[in-house]
C-alpha cells in the first residue's frame, strides 16, 4: 500500500497502536506499567511508514513551490479533539537544563513549542494531580516554576522563541503562532527544541498522520548537530517506534542528579558528538540510549521516568 493524497492520508488515519492511556487512568495502574512495561504493537512501523514516506514527499513539494498542499493546510486547520494543542505544560524544576550546562546553548537557535503557561489553570492541575498521587511515596513532585522554557533558555545566552497553535490564547505578547505540524523554520534552523504535552496519549500527535508531520517536521528543522528535548515523564513504545523509524535516535532521562532535565531526548542519525555544542549532555544520555532491534518483540520498562530512582529505562527483548 502507498499513500498519494491528503484524501488517502486522512481516511486511513487512526490513533497510534497503545493503550497507555487506559492503563493511566487509575493509580494502581503505574506499578503495572513500571514493572511489566508494555509491548510494542509491531504493526506500529510500517504503519507509521506509509504516513511518514507520504509527508516526505509532501515536504519536497514544499521545498520545490514554496507553499504547502492545500490538503496539508486543511488537516492542520481542523478542529479535532486530539488536535487540541492547547495544554496546562508541565513547567517542575526538573524539566530544565541546569546552569551549569549555559555554555552549551550560548549562541544558538531555540524554539520552545506549545510554549503557553497559564498559571491559574497549571495550578488546579497540579493540585488534582498531586491529590492523586499523594500515597505513591515512590514519586517525586514538586512546586511549579510557571517559567516557559523560552525564557530559561534565554538566560544561557540561546536566541529562542516561543511559539503556540492557539494565538488567541497567548498570554505573552512574545509568543508567536506556530504549529509544528508546519513549522515556517528554515531547514537544519534550530539548534534546540523543547516541547512538552505534544506527543501520545491525550496530547495532539497521537494519530499516525499528526506523528508523522511533526517528527518530519523536527528532522526537517533541527540542525544535524542540534538536540530535541521532549518534556513528558513518559517513556511511550509508539513513538519512540515511530522516532526510530524517523531517523531519530531517542534517549530518555529519569535522573536529575547530573542537572540533565527527566524526559526524552532525539538526535539525529547522523549527529556527531564532537561538533556539537551539545557535546556533554550527549555524553551523559548515550547510556540511557532506547534502541529498538528490527523484527523483534520488543518491551520498554520504567517508562514512568519522574520518580527518585536513578536506574535507566531499559529495553527487554521478549
Amino acid at each position: 500500500m502507498k499513500i498519494n493524497s491528503w484524501e488517502e492520508a486522512i481516511r486511513h488515519n487512526r490513533e497510534l497502536a497503545h493503550d497507555d492511556i487506559i492503563k493511566l487512568k487509575n493509580q494502581k495502574a503505574f506499578h503495572l506499567v513500571r514493572e511489566a512495561g508494555d509491548l510494542l504493537d509491531p504493526r506500529t512501523v510500517p504503519i507509521f511508514s506509509l504516513f511518514f514516506d507520504f509527508v516526505i514527499e509532501q515536504q519536497e513539494i514544499r521545498r520545490r513551490t514554496g507553499d504547502a498542499q492545500l490538503g496539508w493546510a486543511e488537516f492542520c486547520s481542523r478542529q479535532d479533539s486530539h488536535l487540541a494543542y492547547l495544554g496546562p505544560r508541565w513547567t517542575l524544576p526538573f524539566c530544565y537544563f541546569s546552569p551549569e550546562y549555559a555554555y552549551c546553548f550560548e549562541g544558538t537557535i531555540g524554539l520552545d513549542v506549545g510554549c503557553n503557561v497559564f498559571p491559574k489553570m497549571a495550578r488546579k492541575v497540579l493540585d488534582n494531580f498531586n491529590s492523586a498521587v499523594k500515597d505513591l511515596p515512590d514519586y517525586l513532585w514538586d512546586f511549579e516554576t510557571l517559567v516557559p522554557h523560552y525564557t530559561h533558555y534565554r538566560t544561557f545566552g540561546c536566541h529562542m522563541q516561543g511559539i503556540d497553535i492557539r494565538p488567541m490564547a497567548v498570554h505573552c505578547k512574545e509568543v508567536g503562532y506556530g504549529d509544528l505540524r508546519m513549522l515556517g523554520a528554515d531547514d537544519e534552523g534550530i539548534d534546540f527544541f523543547a516541547v512538552a504535552m505534544i506527543f501520545g496519549p491525550g496530547n495532539p500527535a497521537s494519530t499516525y498522520l499528526d506523528t508523522a508531520l511533526c517528527l518530519a517536521e523536527l528532522k526537517r528543522t533541527c540542525h544535524r548537530h542540534g538536540l530535541i528535548y521532549l518534556a513528558d515523564f513518559i517513556v511511550m513504545p509508539p513513538l519512540v517506534a515511530c522516532a526510530v523509524s524517523a531517523g531519530f535516535r531517542v534517549f530518555a532521562n529519569n535522573s536529575y542528579q547530573y542537572g540533565v532535565p527527566i524526559g526524552i531526548f532525539f538526535i539525529k542519525d547522523d549527529f556527531e558528538i564532537k561538533k556539537s555544542s551539545f557535546r556533554p549532555i550527549m555524553e551523559y544520555l548515550l547510556d540511557y540510549e532506547l534502541c529498538l532491534p528490527q523484527d523483534v518483540e520488543v518491551r520498554i520498562i520504567n517508562r514512568e521516568l519522574l520518580r527518585k530512582n536513578k536506574s535507566r529505562p531499559k529495553i527487554l527483548i521478549r
